[in-house]
């Protein structure tokens, strides 16, 4: 089964957290940590309230490295034709359904992905990625 979840930054500290999405009265937050009471029925749940702009979620893949892939990660690119390193955002192409880099879909033609940086972090690489310090 696939493993979905979001990650986005807290208003209040800037911090990355991970786990649901849910919005409430247009706010949106994020459950990041929830843990079972005694009681099955009970449950500790801790919500913080995140960014919109920065809500992204998991792909289900993981680099070369063992890092999960977000939506808005900035990926070094290694194609399988021999392309020299690229590096290009992941995003939802919702017309067709599936995760894409920049011009083409995640999975085609790539041989290895590098999770570098992300959009939020790093906005300037998406339109300089030359001011990467590898």
């Amino acid at each position: 089964m696939r493993d979905i979840k979001f990650r986005g930054k807290r208003i209040d500290t800037g911090e990355w957290v991970y786990g649901q999405f849910i919005t409430h009265f247009d706010k949106v937050f994020w459950i990041n940590a929830t843990a079972t009471s005694l009681s099955k029925t009970q449950m500790n749940i801790w919500v913080n309230q995140v960014d919109p702009e920065t809500v992204g979620q998991f792909t289900g893949l993981q680099d070369k490295n063992g890092t999960d892939i977000y939506e808005g990660d900035i990926m070094a690119v290694v194609f399988s034709n021999g392309t020299a390193c690229e590096f290009h955002p992941i995003s939802w192409n919702k017309d067709l359904g599936q995760w894409w880099l920049d011009h083409q879909p995640l999975h085609e033609g790539i041989c290895s992905l590098y999770n570098i940086a992300n959009i939020h972090d790093r906005p300037e690489l998406v339109d300089d990625p030359e001011l990467l310090e590898v």
